[in-house]
C-alpha cells in the first residue's frame, strides 16, 4: 500500500481530505467507491450503446 511507504494526502483548504485521520480515510474511501461506481455505469452504458448501434449495422474500426 502507498501508506506503508509513508505517503499521505493532507489538503490545506479541505480538512475532510486528510488521509492521516480516520475520518479523512473514510471520506476518501467513500469518494473512491462512488468514482468506481460511476465508471462501471459508464462502461455499461457505453457497451449497451455500442451493441445497439452494431445491431443497426454500423461497423467500428478501420474501413476495409
Amino acid at each position: 500500500m502507498i501508506s506503508n511507504a509513508g505517503a499521505r494526502f493532507q489538503s490545506l483548504s479541505a480538512p475532510w481530505a486528510d488521509t492521516t485521520t480516520q475520518s479523512g480515510k473514510m471520506m476518501m474511501t467513500i469518494f473512491a467507491g462512488i468514482a468506481e461506481f460511476e465508471l462501471d455505469l459508464k462502461r455499461e452504458r457505453t457497451g449497451a450503446g455500442r451493441a445497439d448501434v452494431q445491431k443497426r449495422g454500423v461497423r467500428f474500426g478501420r474501413p476495409e
